[in-house]
């Protein structure tokens, strides 16, 4: 029996991703703008374009899916995040993909955007009587959430496994339950 360790991007489980969990992102165009796999992207409001994550980033999040190779069966090329295509394959939703983490992320917590295109532990800003100074920053607080982490591969309260683990910084193979949006 040949055991196949996922990747990032990967989906935890292929049979539970519907359409309504993929969806295909406008990204840009030119040398090196092909988004790596299992990074997690962010759609900015008021944006057609995507990009990987970054800290700070806020709206809707996914992350670049490894679902076959993305190939054009009639050309033979791939079609999907390339350097020229102006898309790219990304799950969302309410989807499961395999990810990379930033320092320490506590099972079952929600997560942020981190250093390109990975997660990290949410945190919620401070405020205090005279920050923020406007009314649109705690707003985006909320926007800023890109899941909740679920655990490691082989991990899971789903499913047959080990019970769920924290992560700790860098480690690939995190279960990220992307949030859902309306």
């Amino acid at each position: 029996m040949v055991v196949t360790i996922p990747r990032p991007g990967d989906p935890v489980d292929i049979n539970e991703l519907g359409k309504e969990h993929i969806e295909i992102w406008q990204k840009a165009t030119g040398g090196g703008s092909a988004i790596a796999l299992g990074l997690v992207v962010c759609l900015p409001p008021n944006s057609s374009t995507c990009a990987a994550a970054v800290t700070g980033d806020f709206g809707r999040f996914g992350v670049v899916a490894r679902l076959g190779d993305n190939y054009d069966s009639t050309t033979g090329r791939g079609t999907l995040n390339t350097d020229t295509s102006a898309q790219v394959v990304v799950i969302t939703n309410g989807g499961r993909a395999y990810v990379t983490g930033s320092g320490t992320i506590k099972k079952n917590s929600e997560v942020q955007a981190a250093s390109t295109g990975k997660i990290a532990q949410y945190v919620e800003s401070t405020w205090s009587s005279t920050t923020p100074g406007d009314f649109q920053t705690p707003l985006r607080e909320d926007a800023k959430k890109v899941g909740v982490y679920e655990g490691h591969y082989g991990e899971s309260l789903q499913a047959a496994g080990e019970p769920p683990t924290d992560a700790s910084n860098a480690q690939a193979n995190l279960i990220l339950r992307t949030r859902e949006f309306a």
